[in-house]
């Protein structure tokens, strides 16, 4: 089955996911991003830590450390900004890239609040498509962003260490959204619309 802008005879709506109108919802993946950030960190650190990333390049023989000063302390808020900013539209133009990939049609891209989206509105999509397009942020960000990570020297490697955890903190939606499909009827279809998703699945399944 391939994605298609035409609902199929006999399909019908069997659940969605909507953050602007689940307030609980919203309040919950926060909660729960508390210990999925710690998690994440301490992850990204270890792997870090093993692939000699810290050490990387770092051979001048200096100290190696950092006076701490009202300068330094507000060009690490600017990059923080900077890097956060960068990452939030990653995330989303690989979403977008792999709706693209799947519908050939141009996704949409917006700012809501505190997030940002990607999405296919009017497109009904596969659930298997759908899970790749929901995971592959963080599953190719984190690959690609390990390897090169590994060839790095600090403060890079600081910085792109601090990128790949906020992209996968950022990711808990979409990990939230892949374990509520995969619940859900097999051959289901799928409408992104930016605030929210909806699957539809055949009849006789309800």
């Amino acid at each position: 089955m391939r994605a298609t802008r035409t609902l199929p005879t006999g399909y019908t709506a069997v659940g969605d996911i909507s953050l602007k109108q689940n307030r609980r919802l919203f309040i919950l993946l926060n909660v729960l991003g508390i210990p999925w950030f710690i998690f994440c960190a301490v992850f990204f650190i270890y792997v870090a830590s093993r692939s000699g990333a810290f050490g990387a390049g770092n051979n001048s023989g200096g100290s190696g450390q950092i006076t701490i000063t009202i300068t330094n302390l507000l060009l690490a808020l600017v990059i923080l900004i900077a890097t956060t900013f960068a990452v939030l539209v990653l995330h989303e133009l690989v979403h977008g890239l792999f709706f693209w990939l799947f519908t050939r049609s141009r996704p949409r891209f917006g700012f809501k609040g505190a997030y940002a989206y990607a999405a296919a509105p009017g497109w009904y999509i596969p659930r298997p498509q759908f899970l790749i397009v929901g995971l592959a942020p963080l599953v190719l960000i984190s690959l690609v962003g390990l390897l090169i990570l590994s060839v790095t020297a600090p403060p890079v490697s600081l910085v792109l260490l601090a990128a790949l955890i906020l992209n996968a903190t950022g990711a808990i939606g979409d990990l939230y959204m892949v374990v509520r499909l995969l619940f859900a009827p097999r051959d289901l279809l799928i409408e992104d619309e930016g605030e929210g998703i909806r699957w539809f699945a055949q009849a006789y399944v309800l």
